[in-house]
């Protein structure tokens, strides 16, 4: 996690993100099809890059203009991948602005107690949160859940028209947690609370999967609110584009927390996580033991309650759900009162002292004061 001090947002809308001049990604897959999102800092130079992806036999699947962020996104299906190396190289030099990577799918980190506020130290009062505003990438959420009745709740889904959205479960609970109204024992860490809910995943033939361009474009709405605090519950591979847009906005005041993910213990944390700019969170259970399920890493910030936690779930129902996504809520709320290096000097040592690989700094200790 990278050191970052308090700061008011700075304006994103009129301001363009830069496009940074690096290398083009060296993990590009060589599968048959291989779908790559290219951002450009105007149309003109998208235009280019169609122009040239024609003559390379690349299908054009998207295009949007991401307002907030400055730039334009394009999606592309390349149909033979074994050229791409030296046909990225020529649009790199032809448009010297451009930001390339693979279109990589990203999975949901969680599967299904009321410990959890006691256990890092937090109390609701009345009016908890209140002017306090988080965002989400997740699934959609069921809004006319009893337990979100009352909840200052926005949000926007990003799937195309025709695709199925994944369950509503996953989004549904991290919700709850944040601003549950009480409703069956669950109460939100922030009632009072504003949450942007950006709905991201659909149901792929694994199970929930998105991808680097519906976080783009969730990404570009988040920005534009602007949202302070974003809650990604979400994990997979590393992306430079989407690197380079957290970076920034890190760098105008918004903060991020992440799963670590559900991989195992020979696995190191995920992407986004793994990203310096992000709070990189683990789960624990009742008696602070690591989630046995969880990655470990250098990249691991910090630990939360993530394992059998009573929540809300979708169509109305209540249920436990476990997984390090449910121990984001608790890091993602704490981050509206506190910055990330307090949180950090707060925490309760676990395991190895000092920050280790399983649980970061320890067990997130805060307040809702």
């Amino acid at each position: 996690m990278a050191p970052a001090t308090a700061q008011p947002l700075a304006p994103v809308r009129g301001q363009p993100l830069a496009i940074p001049q690096q290398p083009l990604p060296p993990s590009l897959s060589r599968a048959s099809e291989t779908e790559l999102v290219l951002v450009t800092t105007n149309m003109d130079a998208a235009k280019t890059v169609a122009a040239r992806a024609a003559g390379y036999r690349w299908r054009l699947r998207q295009r949007r203009t991401l307002d907030n962020l400055g730039w334009v996104m394009s999606v592309f299906v390349a149909s033979d991948s074994r050229e791409l190396d030296s046909q990225l190289s020529a649009l790199k030099a032809q448009v010297p602005e451009l930001l390339a990577d693979e279109n990589h799918r990203y999975r949901l980190q969680g599967k299904g107690v009321t410990y959890g506020q006691q256990q890092i130290g937090w109390q609701v009062s009345p009016g908890c949160g209140q002017g306090a505003v988080l965002g989400q990438l997740d699934s959609a959420v069921d809004a006319a859940h009893p337990a979100l009745q009352g909840a200052a709740l926005e949000q926007r889904g990003f799937l195309p028209a025709g695709v199925a959205q994944a369950s509503q479960d996953h989004g549904t609970a991290s919700a709850a947690l944040l601003v549950g109204n009480g409703s069956n024992n669950v109460t939100g860490l922030l009632p009072g609370a504003t949450l942007y809910a950006a709905s991201v995943f659909r149901q792929g033939a694994g199970g929930a999967e998105t991808d680097s361009a519906l976080l783009l474009e969730a990404l570009d709405w988040l920005a534009g609110v602007p949202v302070p605090v974003v809650a990604m519950s979400l994990g997979g591979p590393r992306n430079q584009v989407l690197e380079v847009v957290l970076r920034q906005l890190h760098q105008r005041g918004m903060r991020f927390a992440a799963a670590v993910g559900n991989d195992g213990k020979r696995s190191t944390p995920q992407w986004p996580a793994a990203q310096p700019e992000v709070v990189a969170v683990t789960a624990l259970d009742a008696r602070k033991r690591l989630y046995r399920k969880a990655n470990r890493g250098d990249a691991v910030d910090i630990a939360a309650p993530g394992v059998e936690i009573w929540t809300a779930k979708a169509d109305g129902q209540y249920g436990y759900m476990t997984g390090t996504s449910f121990a984001v809520p608790f890091v993602a709320a704490a981050l509206t009162r506190n910055p990330a290096e307090a949180l950090m000097a707060n925490a309760e040592d676990l395991g190895e002292p000092g920050k280790d690989a399983e649980f970061g700094a320890g067990l997130l200790r805060a307040r809702c004061d």
